[in-house]
């Protein structure tokens, strides 16, 4: 979230990477790298089939 934020160009807000970039909003890329390059990193070892369980 906060990574879009800066780079966000709104009615109400202009984050600075947006103001660098005269104006180009890449809130919703940067939101969607950040995101998938973090989800994975942080679900490692987390995920997976319960005990027991086979993989079908």
């Amino acid at each position: 979230m906060g990574a879009a934020a800066l780079c966000a160009d709104t009615d109400l807000y202009l984050g600075p990477v947006a103001r660098a970039l005269a104006g180009v909003d890449l809130s919703l890329p940067v939101g969607i790298l950040v995101t998938g390059v973090l989800y994975p990193l942080l679900m490692r070892g987390r995920v997976g089939f319960p005990r027991g369980s086979r993989a079908a």
